[in-house]
């Protein structure tokens, strides 16, 4: 199986006061390129079953708007992380082994990571729209597809 090396990745999970960590329902978006296709293997970890995973196409503007979203934005480097009782935690992770910067928060970002929060939000939606789109697509194909009498 070959080897996939993702240019971001982003992860959430859904989380509550007293949740027990390997509890947690976490999904990861890793954006992938191969030649000139862009994928977005979308990953559900749930507690009570294994992962799951899928891939979705893509077009590349939606890497290359949301990085350029992010290289507008000047960050201050929080000494002390705010943490709740319930929501859960959002990561964007970019690089490799040679480098790379994984930068994570509460559902509340700290202040001045607000643009980060919604830019990155604003992104998982609009996967989340793809998907949903390239799934509603299939089912009406297979629905279209009579079977053999």
């Amino acid at each position: 199986m070959k080897q996939e090396f993702p240019k971001l990745k982003i992860t959430t999970e859904n989380c509550f006061y007293g949740m027990h960590p390997e509890l947690v329902m976490k999904t990861t978006y890793a954006f992938i390129q191969e030649k000139d296709k862009w994928h977005v293997k979308i990953t559900v970890f749930r507690y009570d079953e294994k992962a799951t995973s899928k891939r979705i196409t893509i077009d590349k503007s939606i890497y290359d708007e949301f990085i350029s979203s992010l290289s507008k934005i000047r960050i201050n480097i929080p000494i002390d992380f705010e943490i709740g009782c319930d929501g859960g935690f959002k990561q964007i992770e970019f690089g490799d082994y040679s480098g790379g910067i994984k930068l994570r928060w509460w559902s509340v970002a700290p202040k001045g990571w607000e643009r980060i929060n919604s830019i990155t939000c604003d992104l998982i939606l609009k996967i989340n729209e793809i998907e949903n789109s390239q799934n509603k697509s299939l089912r009406i194909e297979a629905k279209s597809v009579q079977p053999l009498l």
